[in-house]
C-alpha cells in the first residue's frame, strides 16, 4: 500500500501539470464556453482520464513477470477501453451482448 500511495504521490503533480498544458490548449479550440467552473470539470475529468490510464499501466507492470507482456496486455486493454467507449462504435450501434463493455468502460465516462 506504501508503494501505491508513493507512485500515485509522485505521478500527480507531473499529471497536474501536463493536464493543465493539455487542457489550456485543447479547451478553447474545441469551442467550449470559457468559464472558469466549465473549465475546471472539463480539467477534473482529464486528470480523473490521465490518471486511471497512468495508475492502469503500472498496476499492469506491478501485475505481471515482465514489461513486455505488461506492454501487450496494457496495449490490449487500451484498445478494447476506446473501442468501446462510444466513439469507434456507438453504444446504440454495439451489439446488446456488448453493451455492459460500454458502461464499465472508463473511458466512456470520462472521454
Amino acid at each position: 500500500m506504501a508503494y501505491a500511495i508513493t507512485q500515485v504521490s509522485v505521478e500527480l503533480p507531473y499529471m497536474l501539470v501536463q493536464v493543465m498544458i493539455f487542457s489550456s490548449i485543447v479547451y478553447p479550440m474545441i469551442g467550449f464556453q470559457v468559464t472558469a467552473s466549465k473549465f475546471f470539470w472539463f480539467f477534473l475529468y482529464q486528470v480523473m482520464s490521465f490518471m486511471y490510464y497512468t495508475l492502469y499501466g503500472m498496476m499492469t507492470v506491478a501485475l505481471t513477470p515482465n514489461i513486455e507482456i505488461a506492454m501487450g496486455l496494457s496495449f490490449l486493454i487500451f484498445i478494447f477501453w476506446n473501442v468501446f467507449s462510444g466513439f469507434i462504435i456507438v453504444r446504440e450501434m454495439m451489439p446488446v451482448w456488448w453493451r455492459w463493455v460500454y458502461w464499465a468502460d472508463p473511458a466512456a465516462w470520462t472521454l
